[in-house]
């Protein structure tokens, strides 16, 4: 819940604040609004393409990687003021790490309860880590854009996630549920 908390958290502000820092390059909104739909399509594909890797990866394995791209994201989003290095870099990454973490969530949710139960956990992630961590991302987010500028939001967001990755080595995450989900 914890490591749901901090990704779903920085995803939903990122995806908030995400199309002012690429205005703030001095890109047009037309342009700006072009780059955002071509990297949704990054998360359809990973989702279409879902049957050749989610099942084939560990948890952990996945959830590292998430927490990689997700990094990597918000880190050349605090140092780059180019606007397509940051187009590049969304695309890359955001899409296609947010619909994973989607996809690995139902996965992980499966490994831990049984059957019976995946729908009412899958809630319980959703309400306490998706919707409780965007509250704490939006209200900090805030304050630190008025007070240090829009690029320092990504470098907490960066820390953030270096941190879920510390959790996620240090702990054990379940490995697989006993049936596979995505082939």
């Amino acid at each position: 819940l914890l490591l749901a908390f901090i990704i779903f958290g920085t995803n939903t502000v990122n995806t908030s604040y995400l199309p002012l820092l690429l205005t703030d390059t001095g890109a047009p909104v037309a342009l700006v609004s072009t780059t955002l739909t071509v990297a949704l399509f990054a998360e359809v594909i990973a989702m279409a393409l879902s049957h050749r890797f989610m099942d084939h990866f560990t948890n952990k394995q996945l959830l590292l990687a998430i927490l990689f791209l997700s990094g990597t994201e918000y880190l050349i989003n605090f140092l780059s003021s180019d606007f397509l290095v940051l187009s590049i870099a969304t695309v890359l990454t955001k899409f296609f790490a947010s619909g994973t973490f989607i996809m690995l969530n139902l996965k992980m949710v499966s490994t831990l309860l049984n059957r019976k139960l995946i729908a009412t956990g899958t809630a319980v992630v959703a309400m306490l880590s998706r919707n409780i961590g965007t509250i704490f991302f939006q209200m900090m987010a805030g304050p630190i854009i008025d007070q240090i500028g829009l690029n320092y939001l990504y470098l907490l967001l960066f820390v953030f996630t270096v941190i879920a990755a510390v959790i996620a080595l240090l702990f054990k995450v379940p490995a697989q549920p006993k049936e596979r989900l995505f082939s």
